[in-house]
């Protein structure tokens, strides 16, 4: 007997949640996917059928004119920028329309076009959903995602439409939107427990606010109720995800007005808010440092060239210290191998045990007391920002090399000296080369199991997947981390 619309979307919360907290390894969440895509196909069927879906052009030149006129009435300083698409990218970008040179301001975007965390909360009724949902305050981008979806759903009256109407409609290369197949390719990179559990996200938090607002709508007596209470028919999982993606890929942070006791007027306890931010969010990547800060004057997010900018160059911006894994599951794209510093491995600091190790009992409480538990397991890579977690596994290689009769001398010496204070140097000659020897040979070790997961992975998916955009990425990403495990070892 097939499912109604209201027991598919029960089904695909309790599975969803199955996937997220009940599926030990990436293999199990795989056929956890399975089983949710087939309940939101479903969903999917019956909430779109006979309902126009809404899908634009790459570049639909006539709206980008509508935006930057909705801009300048707006009071954005974009004249010396304009919107093109960017054929290497294969997505729109923001484009010089005159020299910029370093230092200058780019742009500037008043506050009053930015979509922000906190626009639902003028609503009474919205602060009171927000007061008991204890999930809009743990995830902060759903109330950013409401808001997009509530001018969305208010079509040509939103302020916002020239604005919204120029926002992509898919997200091909986000891998929250690929299949199970797609999402396969996934496995052995960093990538692959953020980049699946992020579905399972999008369809649990779908599930749970279709309670919410039908709760609301059930409990509120006001005759005015918010638009997306009131229309909540038109909350469908499709466009949901699309609000998700658009909430993800694009948000950033600005500083909130505070009361004078110097808490967040609407959000109690937080002096920054999510924002979409036009303009500013249409930018593409580049490494560098960051461009942008908040004039509380004007009350406005500046954008300054971090470099000189020709008339006619893409203007970039600089998204973060992000590793290439980061970059695809949040945004959707990677650097080539060996252009992202900040591209790193995860080194287990783990010991022999003891029945490898005679000393291991001694070794375990050396280690507890020179490194904190939580640093147990750390990022490595070639850039200067790594260095004080190799620092790290130079503590715990010297601790991993010792012989008896150092360790002893150690723990007498312990009395009048820190334990970490005598691991931040080298013991002695012996111990130091048999440090740099074991951690050779343990990076050796990995770059030998990583080199057999990309052939494995050119052998299984070159031919196999369908389409050679997302082949080429998840190869990038396989060889980028390939590539930051290339570690000259010295002491």
């Amino acid at each position: 007997m097939s499912l109604n619309l209201k027991e598919l979307i029960s089904s695909l919360k309790k599975e969803s949640l199955r996937g997220l907290h009940d599926s030990p390894d990436f293999s199990t969440k795989l056929k956890q996917v399975q089983i949710c895509s087939e309940l939101a196909d479903e969903i999917i069927s019956i909430q779109d059928k006979n309902r126009d879906v809404e899908t634009t052009s790459i570049f639909d030149a006539d709206r980008f004119s509508e935006f930057k006129r909705w801009l300048i009435s707006n009071d954005a300083n974009s004249d010396k920028i304009s919107f093109e698409f960017i054929e290497e990218l294969g997505c729109n970008g923001v484009v010089c329309t005159k020299d910029i040179p370093k230092g200058d301001l780019a742009f500037q975007v008043p506050k009053k076009t930015m979509i922000l965390q906190s626009t639902l909360l003028s609503s009474k009724i919205w602060q009171e959903i927000y007061s008991r949902e204890t999930l809009l305050q743990r995830v902060p981008h759903l109330m950013l995602c409401l808001a997009l979806l509530s001018e969305k759903i208010l079509g040509k009256t939103s302020f916002f439409e020239p604005y919204l109407d120029i926002l992509p409609s898919s997200f091909p290369t986000l891998p929250m939107m690929w299949s199970k197949n797609e999402i396969e390719m996934l496995q052995d990179t960093t990538a692959q427990i953020p980049g699946i559990d992020r579905k399972f996200n999008c369809w649990s938090y779908y599930c749970e606010i279709v309670e919410m607002l039908e709760t609301a709508a059930t409990s509120t007596k006001s005759a005015r109720l918010p638009v997306l209470v009131r229309k909540r028919h038109l909350f469908t999982l499709s466009s949901f995800t699309w609000g998700l993606c658009i909430s993800m890929t694009r948000q950033n942070r600005i500083p909130v007005a505070t009361t004078k006791a110097g808490a967040n007027a609407r959000i109690p306890g937080m002096n920054q808010e999510l924002a979409l931010i036009p303009v500013f969010d249409m930018c593409n990547h580049e490494p560098g440092i960051y461009s942008s800060s908040y004039n509380f004057k004007s009350e406005s997010l500046d954008c300054e060239a971090t470099r000189d900018f020709k008339t006619g160059d893409e203007f970039r911006i600089f998204y973060g210290r992000r590793p290439n894994a980061e970059l695809l599951v949040y945004s959707g794209f990677v650097l080539p191998a060996g252009e992202n510093e900040f591209e790193s491995f995860s080194f287990d600091l783990k010991l022999p045990t003891k029945e490898e190790d005679a000393l291991f009992p001694i070794k375990k409480l050396m280690l507890t007391r020179t490194i904190h538990p939580s640093r147990t397991k750390l990022k490595l890579g070639k850039g200067p920002f790594f260095k004080e977690d190799m620092e790290t596994v130079l503590v715990f290689a010297r601790i991993v090399s010792l012989t008896k009769e150092e360790a002893s001398g150690i723990l007498k010496n312990s009395a009048e000296q820190p334990l970490l204070e005598i691991f931040n140097s080298p013991i002695n000659e012996r111990n130091e080369e048999a440090a740099v020897k074991y951690l050779k040979e343990k990076l050796t070790l990995m770059k030998e199991e990583k080199k057999a997961t990309v052939d494995a992975f050119k052998s299984k998916w070159e031919n196999k997947c369908e389409s050679k955009e997302l082949y080429q990425i998840v190869l990038s990403l396989h060889e980028g981390e390939y590539n930051c495990l290339q570690l000259d070892i010295s002491v």
